[in-house]
């Protein structure tokens, strides 16, 4: 596609493009030997462009004020004189063609630093008085009107070469849409500076309307032809008009099997007799079977691993058919809450290990080409800083994949699991209060949990590791029952709402999320399925699932906690146990810097109560914080530091209470013993008001 743009001024039109492109006058005020920093650039006057995109443009530049991570820049007269040059040529590639510098500065303004004040005259715009397409007699009427439709630049408008080149190239786009494979245009502008007008006139060649022809596949060795075929005939039908969005549709969704290491679709050689188009569709497969090794860390104030193990092993071609077998295990030292504590003789912490195994097996094509069949058996020893649990669980379900956005997923999920641990034991010898943990845990019995689970989620991220644009929304439904061979008959609803807004290149995400859990009359809910907060990737205030009503007990093994009237404060602990309903919401200012670095600027808010009912704003806590990133293939190295901006220390007061197990409703730990040694009357909680986190992959 080839295009003309050219211009017919008067005299004094001419006079005026020659004044603006002159050279600068001289700058004013000494400058100190040597290359002066240039401390601040100043841009006035401009309004028809972004002052923020001619910066973007050109090469002079402020200095950061930002020490260490800030970048510093220094004066130079040519790079100005260029920069100039660069700034008149954007004005004019926007239609605005009487643009001039009217003046520039450059002052000195310390020792050896210098400030530039440029004064931009815009001048008028140059809008489209004529606006001719033609070449589209032979397209009918109803392709016509939809081709020239809402097109990008019209009659009328502020003439701007980027749209003018846009409208070309979207003409064309849109006649591949409907068959036009071929498509060309060629275009001209006659600029009118005198008059401050643009006349365009575009010819299209519209050529021969095609259909789909047959489909090639090359490249595939192991995976059945027949397979690929079923991927791209989604997208792709012999017969039908040709469009020009199936082709990278299609390479999409052979991606999305797993298997190919690299994609293309493309056009053949067109059949022009017949009017077709044939498809060719080239593969390379990727290994079938991987295993995967890992070693690192966690850490955050209250939950260290230290070292983590993964190991990985995966057939994607598990007996032929795409059956994709995983098995994937983990294993982590935990020291809770950090490594130096559990060596601590005054507040002692533990030790424990946390593994977990599963084994996976998904069957594509399940009675229909968007159903894929999913099977589970696992094994966990979870750690937690109020309690452990050894679980073995099962699941099996469906994943219709409704469009390439759309997902759903209904599964059944089994699961027996024991509790261990300081809350744990507190319930078992407290049973008036036990309820407030788990039911089973009064008797040390084995929890039996079974759920329906449904969950919809709209995916439109263009990245799911390192998001900078688009959205997501998901809803998460879980029915337990004892119909389906659990103790808990509860409904579990949790919805969430993510959104990524580009600002250049920079990015602010935002995210919202609730969570509500109704059990039936005179049942507890399972600690397992309750709600907590809290951690690197929620509410940074808090460490690891951390923000949580808590249950209080003592140490009453220890000589120095056995008479509670004067036991220390260390005795005593307000161990998280989750909750029944949940709130929260994260924004996120991410700023790119340079050398792979990058800074964030956030506020989380949230809160977990018992019930929906004790949900309320002044429950809610919140932290401000900021973070420092580093990009790699893994997605961004990160480490955020916050702090609780707002959110009370509360004490829970009421009826006396055996000492041993007291449910609260906070965090924290308390500020004074109890007054009598056998009962708390007024137990006062505090927070910490630091986190540190440090992990790998952004927040959400």
């Amino acid at each position: 596609m080839n295009s003309r743009l050219f211009a017919s001024a008067t005299v004094v039109a001419a006079l005026c493009l020659g004044c603006a492109g002159a050279k600068p006058p001289p700058t004013s005020g000494p400058l100190s030997p040597g290359e002066p920093k240039l401390r601040e650039l100043k841009i006035e006057g401009a309004k028809a462009i972004p002052e923020k995109l001619i910066r973007s443009r050109i090469a002079t530049a402020s200095s950061s004020q930002l020490p260490l991570v800030g970048e510093t820049h220094y004066y130079d007269e040519s790079v100005l004189e260029t920069d100039l040059e660069r700034i008149l040529r954007l004005y004019r590639s926007k239609g605005y063609y009487k643009v001039r510098i009217a003046e520039h500065q450059v002052v000195t303004v310390g020792d050896n630093e210098v400030e530039v004040i440029l004064r931009i005259d815009e001048g008028p715009p140059t809008t489209v008085e004529e606006l001719e397409i033609s070449g589209l007699g032979e397209v009918p009427e109803p392709e016509r009107s939809q081709v020239l439709s809402d097109l990008p630049l019209k009659q009328g408008d502020v003439f701007d070469e980027d749209a003018y080149n846009t409208l070309k190239t979207e003409l064309a786009e849109r006649l591949a849409e409907n068959g036009w494979a071929e498509a060309q245009d060629e275009g001209t502008v006659e600029i009118l500076v005198a008059s401050d007008t643009a006349r365009i006139r575009i010819e299209v060649t519209a050529g021969p309307r095609f259909r789909f022809g047959a489909i090639f596949v090359a490249g595939a060795n192991r995976v059945p032809r027949s397979k690929i075929l079923d991927e791209v005939v989604r997208d792709i039908h012999e017969g039908q008009f040709y469009r020009e969005s199936a082709l990278p549709k299609a390479r999409g969704r052979l991606f999305e099997l797993g298997v190919f290491s690299a994609v293309t679709v493309t056009r053949g050689a067109p059949d022009r007799r017949n009017a077709t188009m044939p498809i060719v569709v080239k593969v390379a497969e990727a290994p079938f079977r991987t295993l995967r090794l890992g070693a690192g860390f966690g850490f955050d104030p209250t939950y260290t691993e230290l070292p983590r193990v993964n190991a990985d092993w995966t057939n994607r071609n598990f007996f032929g058919g795409l059956r994709k077998l995983t098995f994937a295990n983990y294993a982590a030292l935990v020291f809770i809450p950090t490594i130096p504590s559990v060596f601590s003789k005054e507040n002692p912490g533990r030790v424990d290990l946390a593994a977990k195994s599963t084994l996976q097996f998904n069957q594509p094509e399940l009675f229909d080409k968007r159903l894929t069949l999913t099977s589970a058996l696992g094994f966990e020893r979870g750690v937690d800083p109020g309690y452990s649990y050894n679980s073995a669980t099962g699941s099996v379900g469906v994943i219709w994949h409704l469009s390439r956005s759309l997902l759903a997923n209904l599964t059944y999920n089994y699961s027996v699991f024991r509790l261990q641990g300081a809350a744990a034991q507190a319930a078992q010898n407290s049973p008036q209060s036990g309820a407030a943990l788990d039911a089973c845990a009064i008797n040390n019995e084995l929890c039996l949990l079974a759920y329906l689970e449904q969950r919809l989620q709209w995916d439109r991220r263009n990245n799911p590791v390192e998001a900078t644009s688009g959205g997501l929304v998901s809803l998460s439904l879980q029915e337990g029952s004892h119909l389906l061979g659990g103790a808990y008959d509860y409904l579990r609803v949790a919805p969430e709402g993510r959104l990524y807004i580009p600002l250049g290149r920079h990015v602010l995400a935002m995210r919202l999320a609730a969570g509500m859990l109704v059990t039936a009359p005179g049942q507890t809910s399972s600690v397992i399925t309750r709600f907590y907060a809290g951690g690197s990737g929620d509410q940074r205030g808090f460490g690891n699932r951390q923000l949580s009503p808590r249950y209080a007990v003592v140490d009453t093994t220890r000589d120095e906690c056995k008479i509670t009237a004067t036991a220390p404060t260390n005795c005593y602990s307000a161990l998280p146990i989750g909750g029944n309903a949940l709130v929260g919401g994260n924004i996120e200012a991410r700023l790119r810097l340079p050398a792979s670095l990058g800074l964030v600027i956030f506020t989380d808010a949230g809160q977990v109560q018992p019930t929906v009912s004790e949900l309320s704003v002044v429950g809610m806590q919140i932290a401000a914080g900021v973070g420092l990133r580093y990009r790699t293939v893994f997605g961004p190295v990160r480490l955020d530091f916050a702090y609780r901006v707002y959110g009370e220390d509360f004490k829970q007061a009421g009826q006396p209470t055996p000492v041993g197990a007291i449910p609260v409703a906070t965090s924290g730990l308390p500020t004074s013993p109890p007054e009598s040694a056998v009962t708390y009357n007024d137990l006062h909680l505090t927070l910490p008001r630091y986190s540190i986190h440090f992990s790998i992959g952004e927040a959400f």
